[in-house]
Protein backbone atom coordinates (compact mmCIF):
# COMPACT_ATOMS: atom_id res chain seq x y z
CA UNK A 1 0.00 0.00 0.00
CA UNK A 2 0.92 3.97 -0.54
CA UNK A 3 -0.39 6.12 1.65
CA UNK A 4 0.36 10.08 0.66
CA UNK A 5 -0.87 12.50 3.43
CA UNK A 6 -0.66 15.55 1.86
CA UNK A 7 -1.08 15.46 -2.14
CA UNK A 8 -0.74 19.69 -1.91
CA UNK A 9 3.28 19.21 -0.31
CA UNK A 10 4.33 17.41 -3.30
CA UNK A 11 4.85 14.01 -4.30
CA UNK A 12 7.24 13.07 -7.15
CA UNK A 13 5.48 9.41 -7.13
CA UNK A 14 1.85 11.19 -7.58
CA UNK A 15 1.80 11.87 -11.61
CA UNK A 16 -1.77 13.46 -11.01
CA UNK A 17 -0.51 15.21 -8.30
CA UNK A 18 -2.16 18.48 -10.10
CA UNK A 19 -5.57 16.99 -10.94
CA UNK A 20 -5.51 15.57 -7.34
CA UNK A 21 -5.01 19.45 -5.71
CA UNK A 22 -7.43 20.64 -8.67
CA UNK A 23 -10.49 17.96 -7.04
CA UNK A 24 -9.55 18.54 -3.87
CA UNK A 25 -8.25 16.27 -2.63
CA UNK A 26 -6.24 16.06 0.52
CA UNK A 27 -4.36 12.63 1.19
CA UNK A 28 -4.90 9.78 -0.78
CA UNK A 29 -3.99 6.09 0.05
CA UNK A 30 -3.40 3.38 -2.87
CA UNK A 31 -3.72 -0.58 -2.27
CA UNK A 32 -3.29 -3.25 -4.33
CA UNK A 33 -6.33 -5.61 -5.30
CA UNK A 34 -6.91 -8.50 -7.78
CA UNK A 35 -6.99 -6.75 -11.48
CA UNK A 36 -5.88 -3.51 -10.16
CA UNK A 37 -5.26 -0.77 -7.51
CA UNK A 38 -8.13 0.68 -5.21
CA UNK A 39 -7.59 4.17 -4.74
CA UNK A 40 -9.52 6.32 -1.98
CA UNK A 41 -9.16 9.73 -0.20
CA UNK A 42 -10.40 12.35 1.31
CA UNK A 43 -11.02 16.01 0.42
CA UNK A 44 -10.14 19.22 1.87
CA UNK A 45 -13.28 20.34 2.88
CA UNK A 46 -13.69 20.26 6.55
CA UNK A 47 -16.43 17.94 6.99
CA UNK A 48 -14.58 15.48 5.68
CA UNK A 49 -12.35 12.78 7.92
CA UNK A 50 -8.72 13.73 8.46
CA UNK A 51 -6.33 10.67 8.29
CA UNK A 52 -2.79 11.44 9.69
CA UNK A 53 -1.25 8.02 8.75
CA UNK A 54 -2.07 4.84 6.81
CA UNK A 55 -3.44 3.71 10.06
CA UNK A 56 -6.57 6.21 10.09
CA UNK A 57 -6.90 5.61 6.10
CA UNK A 58 -7.40 1.90 6.72
CA UNK A 59 -9.22 1.19 9.24
CA UNK A 60 -10.74 -2.38 8.12
CA UNK A 61 -9.20 -4.51 5.78
CA UNK A 62 -11.09 -5.38 2.65
CA UNK A 63 -10.88 -9.30 2.30
CA UNK A 64 -8.82 -9.26 -1.48
CA UNK A 65 -9.11 -13.00 -1.88
CA UNK A 66 -13.28 -12.38 -1.43
CA UNK A 67 -13.00 -9.39 -3.50
CA UNK A 68 -11.51 -11.73 -6.20
CA UNK A 69 -13.75 -14.53 -5.94
CA UNK A 70 -16.73 -12.19 -5.88
CA UNK A 71 -15.98 -10.84 -9.69
CA UNK A 72 -14.56 -14.21 -10.91
CA UNK A 73 -17.85 -15.71 -9.90
CA UNK A 74 -19.68 -12.98 -12.24
CA UNK A 75 -20.56 -10.15 -9.63
CA UNK A 76 -21.42 -6.86 -11.16
CA UNK A 77 -21.12 -5.16 -7.32
CA UNK A 78 -19.58 -5.54 -4.21
CA UNK A 79 -20.30 -3.21 -1.01
CA UNK A 80 -17.92 -3.92 2.37
CA UNK A 81 -20.11 -3.33 5.50
CA UNK A 82 -18.21 -2.49 8.74
CA UNK A 83 -19.33 -2.08 11.97
CA UNK A 84 -19.46 1.22 14.01
CA UNK A 85 -20.63 1.26 17.26
CA UNK A 86 -24.40 -0.47 16.88
CA UNK A 87 -24.95 -0.61 13.40
CA UNK A 88 -23.24 -1.63 10.27
CA UNK A 89 -22.30 1.22 7.12
CA UNK A 90 -20.86 1.09 4.14
CA UNK A 91 -17.25 1.41 4.06
CA UNK A 92 -16.64 0.59 0.13
CA UNK A 93 -18.34 0.06 -2.39
CA UNK A 94 -17.69 -0.58 -6.09
CA UNK A 95 -19.87 -1.50 -9.27
CA UNK A 96 -18.49 -2.68 -12.93
CA UNK A 97 -18.42 0.22 -15.14
CA UNK A 98 -20.79 -1.25 -17.87
CA UNK A 99 -23.19 -1.87 -15.11
CA UNK A 100 -23.22 1.98 -13.88
CA UNK A 101 -23.48 2.72 -18.25
CA UNK A 102 -26.58 0.17 -18.29
CA UNK A 103 -28.26 1.60 -15.53
CA UNK A 104 -27.67 5.43 -16.54
CA UNK A 105 -28.83 4.59 -19.93
CA UNK A 106 -32.17 2.27 -18.26
CA UNK A 107 -32.89 5.14 -15.56
CA UNK A 108 -31.62 8.05 -16.77
CA UNK A 109 -29.41 8.86 -13.49
CA UNK A 110 -26.74 8.20 -11.51
CA UNK A 111 -28.34 6.05 -8.70
CA UNK A 112 -27.21 2.11 -8.65
CA UNK A 113 -28.25 -0.19 -5.64
CA UNK A 114 -25.07 0.16 -4.42
CA UNK A 115 -25.34 4.18 -3.57
CA UNK A 116 -28.50 3.76 -2.54
CA UNK A 117 -27.28 0.95 0.20
CA UNK A 118 -24.66 3.77 1.30
CA UNK A 119 -27.87 5.63 2.95
CA UNK A 120 -29.19 2.65 5.01
CA UNK A 121 -27.62 1.91 8.30
CA UNK A 122 -28.08 -1.79 9.52
CA UNK A 123 -28.39 -2.41 12.89
CA UNK A 124 -26.32 -5.21 14.55
CA UNK A 125 -28.16 -7.02 16.52
CA UNK A 126 -30.98 -7.30 13.46
CA UNK A 127 -31.74 -10.28 11.85
CA UNK A 128 -31.14 -9.18 8.16
CA UNK A 129 -28.26 -11.20 6.16
CA UNK A 130 -25.19 -8.22 7.07
CA UNK A 131 -25.92 -8.65 10.88
CA UNK A 132 -26.12 -12.60 10.79
CA UNK A 133 -23.25 -13.29 8.50
CA UNK A 134 -21.25 -11.15 10.53
CA UNK A 135 -22.85 -13.25 14.18
CA UNK A 136 -22.08 -16.05 12.44
CA UNK A 137 -18.99 -15.84 11.01
CA UNK A 138 -20.42 -17.75 7.87
CA UNK A 139 -21.39 -16.83 4.39
CA UNK A 140 -25.28 -16.21 3.61
CA UNK A 141 -26.73 -16.46 0.05
CA UNK A 142 -30.06 -14.88 -0.70
CA UNK A 143 -31.28 -16.32 -4.25
CA UNK A 144 -33.88 -13.81 -4.49
CA UNK A 145 -33.06 -10.82 -2.20
CA UNK A 146 -36.02 -8.89 -3.74
CA UNK A 147 -38.35 -11.58 -2.36
CA UNK A 148 -36.53 -11.93 1.67
CA UNK A 149 -38.55 -10.74 4.08
CA UNK A 150 -35.73 -10.27 6.29
CA UNK A 151 -33.73 -8.16 3.33
CA UNK A 152 -34.02 -4.65 4.78
CA UNK A 153 -32.76 -3.28 1.55
CA UNK A 154 -35.65 -5.89 -0.23
CA UNK A 155 -37.35 -2.64 -2.38
CA UNK A 156 -33.91 -1.52 -3.03
CA UNK A 157 -33.16 -5.09 -4.95
CA UNK A 158 -36.04 -5.17 -6.42
CA UNK A 159 -35.98 -1.38 -8.20
CA UNK A 160 -32.29 -2.39 -9.63
CA UNK A 161 -32.82 -6.05 -10.39
CA UNK A 162 -30.74 -7.41 -8.22
CA UNK A 163 -30.18 -11.53 -8.38
CA UNK A 164 -28.32 -13.60 -5.89
CA UNK A 165 -26.38 -12.36 -3.19
CA UNK A 166 -23.60 -13.04 -0.76
CA UNK A 167 -22.82 -12.03 2.32
CA UNK A 168 -19.16 -12.72 3.31
CA UNK A 169 -18.28 -11.84 6.83
CA UNK A 170 -14.53 -11.09 7.09
CA UNK A 171 -12.54 -9.58 9.81
CA UNK A 172 -13.46 -5.92 9.71
CA UNK A 173 -16.97 -6.51 8.59
CA UNK A 174 -18.99 -7.93 5.77
CA UNK A 175 -18.50 -8.22 1.81
CA UNK A 176 -21.92 -8.41 0.36
CA UNK A 177 -21.46 -8.95 -3.54
CA UNK A 178 -23.98 -9.94 -5.94
CA UNK A 179 -25.32 -9.37 -9.98
CA UNK A 180 -27.41 -7.31 -11.20
CA UNK A 181 -29.67 -7.89 -14.54
CA UNK A 182 -29.97 -5.54 -17.01
CA UNK A 183 -33.20 -5.54 -18.90
CA UNK A 184 -33.82 -5.82 -22.59
CA UNK A 185 -34.76 -2.74 -22.74
CA UNK A 186 -31.67 -0.94 -21.36
CA UNK A 187 -29.55 -3.53 -23.82
CA UNK A 188 -31.20 -2.14 -26.15
CA UNK A 189 -30.73 1.70 -25.06
CA UNK A 190 -26.78 0.55 -24.88
CA UNK A 191 -27.06 -0.34 -27.98
CA UNK A 192 -28.91 2.60 -29.89
CA UNK A 193 -25.98 4.79 -27.73
CA UNK A 194 -23.51 2.92 -29.52
CA UNK A 195 -24.41 2.74 -32.69
CA UNK A 196 -25.71 6.90 -32.55
CA UNK A 197 -21.77 7.46 -31.34
CA UNK A 198 -20.36 5.80 -34.19
CA UNK A 199 -21.80 8.25 -36.99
Amino acid sequence: PLYIQDVAGGCDALRRGRLAIACGIKSICLIPVPGGVFEYGTSDDASIAKWTCMEDARPAILPHADLEKAFDFGATHAIFWWRKGDHFEVGASYVLPERLRALRAARGDDKSYTSESALVQIPAESMGPVATAARSGKEITLEDPAADPKFKRASLAAEFNIGRCHFVPSRDGVLEYGTGLISFLARLKLLENAVASMY
